[in-house]
């Protein structure tokens, strides 16, 4: 039985007495390797604390789940009828607690700020008490942590564990492993890379072990003991900071399989009153917007996000996203997405309502690119809800109208709650709303509403008078906002230039004014060109480069003079091929050889393998992995990409890794073998050429004669037949004379074979050294290996 005997008391203001508290109890007690893995494991009761809770909990001396006296009066105890209760005299045990205050935040993924009143902004100690310190006491099994999914355990819960690992991992770096052969190295290497926070160092090695091995103990799969960690050679503080490390890199282990499993592996055995936090995604959730994203955005109207990398997108909870993002809200708690991916795009109907099916995602579907996904999810919302897709959708269930300053319409829909079905509203930007609807005497009243500012405007004759006068009144609104915020500015801008309504007056009426008089006149001037154009664009300090990408599109200004601007004007390559291939119609290829894209771009880009390998053939083949299966798919995608035969065989001789990978692949393009050895002959090395018999099932006889035809030098043809006939010297012999007239007395090979060390094993790998070092160690390699005569006669490699 526990019992504390003194109160333990922190100031909320002064983190020094709970610092000075935990050093001396990582001095006094984290002494020994055992007594490091014995609180560590023992903080696995408090797994729905924080780290540094759990740690402050290890140094009370406790070892059962904590709770304040009102939560425990939740939880029926063994006596029938009567909850737990504290006993008597214990003094509580003072913890880390979130406070609820009301703060202002601008969430990033919106261009509104947004208000909301539960939010945490400070933190500050509250008592628990261990279960230790009931009197009452909850009856055995009562408190339990959520149980396993059923697949994780059996005959088959090793390749359950697998995939959950593989999945686990793609969650947290962005990048899922195609398979995992061991899950326990992927998982050490995992906890090492899991951010510990912008001070702390990365995770030590056999930290990580333990991290994995909490991880993998969670779920049923950890193997043996626990790793050792000796914390002798640290002092105190730093002892009991690496322990919340581990409990930390452990607790992003747990709610990553959390996350792959649909199940709060972290989840309390008791009733918690946790704090609902609309500014993050709760644990579980499918839906990308936390409810304050959602608020912020503007009603039926597609705003954008991005376009972020890979490993950013698995960051914000997306692993197959890559490129830009839209969202339109549709409902208090229901939206529309649309995310580029590196196939294409794809939508979904989300909600950040609680009890929504599937965990926040409604509906999803792929589509071939981000205009046509935004059309398609258009296209199912007004079918399943045709009333909401009325009111909501723009037209044609496109994208929104482009310009704040389109004269049409056609873009006015009923005013909610107006006072009769005639008034009409119109959202000219986020921030202006325009209203009108029937005044006294058969005219008509409007309004222009722009953040808390109400005018009304003089009244009006009719309908459509009022709404030119409201729409003119907006226009001038939204310029006068936009010369002083920034990000209205850029906004701005970008929407007038993709509508195709900019004009040079409306540039100097909203940005020029931040340059110099002389800089503003060449601002207004048409003539101007198009690189000084994007410098004074540049010099206001306000557009962002996809803002001025568009503008110089609505000036016409030519693709190769965009290709050369592009750099200076701070736009990424890859967002460059992207801007060239959908505004200017540039092929992406195209796009990427003017700009000079790597492959790492286009495919950021979105360029599909077979783009990527018709520009950058050797970086593309050079990156691959040695499996066959992935040489037949290269080879097929080189013919895709427009390649000849001829060449394909030519490239996939230079840099496929194995015999077997150049045999399987020209295997998939070649169907006859006399045209395969015809292509191989010049190109192929001997032990690709053996190789290339075998695949096609040839016998020695016949691949001798095949080489023949095919004009191959018969070094290298009798080099082939000797690892086809695994170094049978007679039978060499005989196929030498009777298919190349000559004793293969006279033919040294450069290297022999017969001891297994080809001339690919030899040499160092492609990309280690440069052109002139690696034929500097051919020479060194091939001259020992010659008579003098021989070498001198012998022709030079190329390269």
């Amino acid at each position: 039985m526990v019992r504390v005997a003194t109160r333990i008391e922190f100031p909320n203001d002064d983190p020094g007495p709970m610092l000075t508290h935990l050093d001396r109890w990582a001095t006094a007690t984290l002494t020994s390797p055992e007594a490091w893995a014995s609180v560590l494991e023992r903080c696995g009761q408090w797994q729905d604390y924080s780290a540094r809770n759990q740690v402050l909990l290890a140094s009370y001396g406790i070892a059962t789940p904590v709770a304040g006296v009102a939560t425990w009066d939740l939880v029926p105890s063994r006596e029938h009828g009567r909850p737990c209760a504290v006993r008597a005299g214990e003094h509580g045990l003072p913890v880390r607690a979130p406070v609820e205050v009301p703060v202002a935040t601008t969430s990033p993924r919106s261009r509104d700020g947004q208000h909301t009143v539960r939010a945490v902004g400070k933190h500050k100690w509250e008592v628990v008490f261990a279960e230790e310190q009931l009197a009452r006491r909850p009856p055995p099994g009562e408190l339990a942590w959520p149980a396993l999914p059923a697949g994780l355990s059996g005959a088959g819960g090793h390749a359950e564990y697998t995939e959950l690992v593989r999945q686990s991992i793609g969650r947290l770096t962005g990048r899922t492993p195609r398979t995992v052969k061991n899950p326990w190295d992927q998982l050490v290497d995992a906890a090492g890379r899991v951010p510990l926070g912008g001070r702390r160092p990365e995770l030590r090695p056999a930290l990580c072990r333990q991290a994995a091995w909490l991880a993998a103990d969670r779920v049923g799969h950890a193997d043996g003991p626990l790793p050792t960690f000796d914390p002798v050679h640290v002092r105190g503080r730093i002892r009991w900071e690496l322990l919340a490390d581990t409990r930390r890199a452990a607790q992003q282990l747990v709610q990553a399989f959390s996350q792959i499993a649909e199940v709060d592996l972290s989840a309390s055995p008791l009733p918690r009153m946790a704090i609902a936090d609309d500014r993050t995604v709760a644990p579980g959730r499918r839906n990308y917007l936390a409810p304050a994203d959602v608020a912020a955005l503007p009603m039926g109207v597609w705003v954008e996000a991005g376009p972020y990398t890979a490993i950013e997108w698995a960051a914000r909870g997306m692993p197959d996203a890559v490129g830009r993002a839209g969202f339109m809200r549709v409902s208090d708690t229901g939206y529309l997405g649309v995310y580029e991916t590196s196939e294409g795009a794809r939508w979904r109907i989300e909600s950040t309502r609680p009890a929504s099916g599937r965990r926040g995602l409604l509906d999803e579907g792929e589509a071939s690119n981000f205009v046509a996904a935004q059309k398609a999810v258009g296209v199912v919302v007004s079918d399943r809800y045709p009333t909401l897709a009325a009111t909501v959708l723009p037209p044609a269930a496109g994208p929104a109208p482009s310009g704040v300053f389109d004269r049409q319409h056609s873009n006015w829909r009923p005013l909610t709650l107006g006072r009769d079905e005639r008034s009409e509203q119109r959202d000219l930007t986020d921030r202006v709303r325009l209203v009108v609807a029937p005044g006294p005497g058969g005219r008509w009243d409007s309004w222009v509403l722009a953040d808390s500012d109400i005018r009304q405007l003089p009244l009006a004759a009719n309908s459509a008078a009022a709404k030119s006068a409201a729409e003119t009144e907006g226009r001038r609104t939204i310029v006068q906002l936009a010369a002083q915020a920034p990000q209205l500015a850029d906004e701005l801008i970008h929407d007038a230039a993709a509508g195709g309504t900019l004009t040079r007056e409306l540039l100097v009426d909203v940005i020029g004014h931040r340059l110099d008089p002389a800089d503003r006149a060449r601002l207004a001037d048409p003539t101007v060109q198009a690189a000084e154009f994007a410098e004074l664009l540049g010099a206001t300090g306000v557009l962002t480069p996809p803002t001025t990408i568009a503008v110089l599109a609505h000036e016409h200004v030519d693709a190769d003079q965009m290709a050369a601007l592009i750099p200076t004007i701070g736009l990424p390559i890859a967002d460059g091929v992207r801007a060239l291939n959908e505004l200017w119609d540039v092929d992406r290829v195209a796009a990427g050889q003017m700009l000079g894209a790597t492959v790492v771009e286009l495919r950021q880009a979105g360029c599909t393998p077979a783009e990527m390998l018709a520009s950058h053939p050797r970086e593309v083949l050079r990156s691959l992995d040695a499996r066959p299966h992935t040489w037949e798919l290269a080879a097929a995608t080189l013919l895709e990409a427009g390649m000849p035969v001829d060449a394909a065989v030519r490239q996939l001789a230079a840099h496929a890794p194995t015999p077997d990978a150049f045999a399987v692949a020209v295997f998939t393009i070649v169907e006859d073998p006399i045209a395969a050895y015809a292509y191989s002959a010049r190109h192929a090395q001997p032990d690709d050429l053996a190789a290339l018999g075998e695949r096609y099932g040839l016998d020695p006889d016949t691949a001798a004669q095949l080489l023949a035809d095919a004009g191959t030098h018969p070094t290298t043809a009798i080099e082939a037949l000797t690892i086809a006939c695994s170094s049978d010297t007679a039978t060499v012999d005989a196929l030498a004379e009777r298919h190349f007239n000559q004793s293969p007395t006279l033919l040294a090979p450069v290297i022999d074979l017969t001891t297994g060390a080809g001339l690919r094993a030899a040499l160092p790998l492609p990309n280690a050294t440069g052109i002139d070092d690696l034929a500097r160690q051919l020479a060194n390699l091939v001259a020992p290996t010659l008579d003098p005569p021989v070498l001198a006669n012998h022709a030079q490699p190329e390269f």
